[in-house]
């Protein structure tokens, strides 16, 4: 669909997307009067570093880190607890379940990645609002008080056992200390190492290496003058027996100054690690004692992190409803669902409304649109283009005659069949007024009712029907002439059907019907066959067989598009000769390049337009 056709889809379905839009708009305003107001009271505090975190015991079992902590605290602010203790402040009493009401009130934001805090409170009385804003913070900073006193008291009886524990460890790692220094007869250097008595192990040094270096190398020496002398004097040399004798001695000195170092080394690891465990266990008790100091400190202030940095005001004006967002989104919504619906309706229409319709689903042309006749009176209703030449209706008529005439070659044309898909397609006031307005140009009109099972043209003239057009195909003898009767205007005659006949369509097609025709030729210029609906009879078939051409009557948007495809298919199988189509009750004045605009000055006579 291009733009255009987009705005004649919406001038066409008007009526729905105000529908819509009104519904809409009445539906949002009247919530939006009935809803009952809603106050918002906003408090800002700062949370702080976590005192719980300092104390002993959550160093030790438990540790959050302080996202995780300050993540935690937007659920604390709006939990039980916290509600109960606003409605034991604000002593709210009476029927209902006030630590709900209070846990609904309170909305909690926290700002970017900040420790800023937004306690928001709703209530229909700003008051209230205001109030619980301002007692939900004071309930959670009294809370985190006594959270942390709690806290420090069960940390303090831990810290008291720890300490007493500890401080029987260093007593005990004191004295074993004491009394292996004792056992080994150690003194104490004032380094603080210690030093054993002589004659006492020793523990390995660097002097201590040197002596055995020194005795090994005097083994070494003395080993090889005991091989030069053996292979020189021999084993019973008395030099020989001599110095394997010193070798001995060096060997046993030896072996001597090795026991000493292991000794002396096996009691200084003893040494180190009596003294390591009492520096340790003096350490950890030191470390208790600090830490039950600070303890106690923050137990006997009763530290709070939170910081109240705005405290509720009283709310001057409601957050809801909010008017003018409300009226603002139910005029969005209507005109959405307006043109929504407009466009349903377009895209499930399957009526014929425009030229393109016709030219796309039925492949004809269009002769004219008609537009809605104003029945102020049932003749004017019916002949305007007699009744008031100059109307609208009237120039769209003197346009179908135009083209019909443009629609056939000269000499032909002269019997046209005037039908329609369906029934009430107001076949039979487009045939009466085409007619009307070819009797105005000095053509002979004969209008015929040939709808032999619902006539319509007798009602038209207001005459007797009993004698017609059934007469002429029944009774022998029977002249047209006498059967034919004036409209009382000029050059324009019609013939009624006649009696009612139970077999039409043998009638319809029968030779006495092709020498009527015939006869009626000679007689007039034009003769119209006002017909039944193709949709539900044969009859208009037939008669399209015995016609010139064929007149193709639609009322806009009434029926679907499908019957009127199938009744072009019978017509096309009659081989019959479609001028085009007839879009009838057209409701302005205005359609798709066909303008009825008339510049009459008095005494001008009106002229055809095409």
């Amino acid at each position: 669909m291009t733009l255009n056709e987009y705005l004649e889809m919406g001038r066409r379905r008007l009526w729905i997307i105000l529908l819509c839009f009104l519904v809409t708009m009445g539906s949002v305003t009247l919530f939006t009067i009935r809803k009952v107001p809603v106050y918002q009271a906003v408090a800002t505090i700062s949370i702080g570093p976590d005192y719980y975190q300092k104390l002993p015991m959550d160093q030790f079992f438990a540790y959050d880190s302080e996202s995780l902590f300050l993540q935690t605290q937007l659920h604390v602010l709006r939990s039980k607890p916290i509600a109960e203790g606003v409605v034991r402040a604000l002593k709210m009493e009476g029927e209902g379940d006030w630590v709900s009401f209070v846990r609904n009130a309170i909305s909690v934001e926290r700002q970017a990645d900040s420790r800023i805090f937004l306690i928001k409170a709703r209530a229909h009385d700003p008051v209230l609002a205001r109030d619980i804003a301002n007692a939900t913070v004071r309930v959670y900073s009294e809370l985190s008080v006594e959270r942390v006193v709690e806290a420090s008291r069960k940390s303090i009886s831990w810290l008291t056992e720890q300490l007493m524990d500890l401080k029987k460890k260093v007593e005990d790692s004191e004295m074993s200390l004491i009394k292996y220094i004792e056992e080994e007869n150690l003194t104490s250097t004032g380094d603080g190492s210690m030093l054993q008595r002589e004659g006492s192990p020793r523990p390995y040094s660097l002097g201590e290496d040197r002596i055995l270096q020194d005795l090994s190398t005097e083994l070494v020496k003395t080993e090889l003058e005991l091989d030069r002398l053996k292979s020189r004097f021999g084993n019973r040399y008395p030099s020989v027996a001599h110095l394997r004798s010193e070798i001995a001695l060096i060997q046993l000195k030896l072996n001597s100054e090795k026991r000493k170092i292991i000794e002396g080394n096996k009691k200084k690891i003893r040494y180190n690690i009596l003294s390591r465990d009492a520096e340790l266990n003096k350490e950890l008790y030191n470390l208790f004692m600090k830490e039950l100091k600070e303890t106690n400190v923050i137990a006997e202030m009763g530290m709070s992190n939170v910081t109240v940095i705005n405290e509720a005001e009283l709310p001057l004006a409601p957050i809801s409803p909010r008017v003018k967002y409300n009226l603002i989104v139910g005029a969005l919504l209507g005109l959405f669902l307006g043109l929504g619906a407009a466009l349903s309706q377009e895209l499930l229409d399957r009526t014929l409304k425009t030229e393109d319709d016709v030219r796309r689903h039925l492949d004809l042309p269009l002769l004219a649109y008609i537009p809605r006749i104003k029945m102020e009176r049932k003749d004017e209703a019916l002949f305007p283009a007699i009744e008031d030449p100059r109307s609208t209706s009237a120039e769209a008529f003197r346009i179908l005659r135009t083209n019909v005439k443009f629609s056939s070659p000269t000499g032909e044309g002269k019997v046209l069949l005037v039908t329609s898909g369906g029934p009430l397609e107001g076949k039979t006031t487009v045939l009466s007024n085409l007619g009307s307005i070819m009797a105005q140009a000095e053509e002979r009109v004969l209008l015929v009712d040939t709808d032999l099972r619902r006539p319509k043209i007798h009602e038209i003239f207001n005459v007797n029907r009993e004698l017609g057009l059934t007469n002429l195909l029944v009774e022998e003898g029977m002249g047209v002439r006498n059967v034919i009767k004036p409209s009382g205007y000029r050059n324009l005659d019609f013939l009624t059907c006649g009696q009612i006949s139970p077999n039409p369509s043998e009638l319809i097609d029968s030779r006495r019907m092709k020498e009527i025709v015939k006869e009626l030729r000679g007689l007039y210029d034009r003769i119209l066959f006002d017909s039944p609906p193709l949709g539900l009879v044969t009859d208009a078939a037939l008669l399209s067989a015995q016609a010139d051409g064929v007149i193709f009557v639609v009322l806009v948007g009434r029926l679907d598009r499908k019957l009127h495809q199938q009744a072009k298919s019978q017509l096309d199988k009659a081989k019959a000769r479609i001028y085009g189509v007839v879009l009838n009750d057209i409701k302005s004045e205005k359609k798709k390049g066909y303008r009825y605009h008339y510049y009459y000055a008095e005494g001008v006579q009106p002229r055809e337009s095409l």
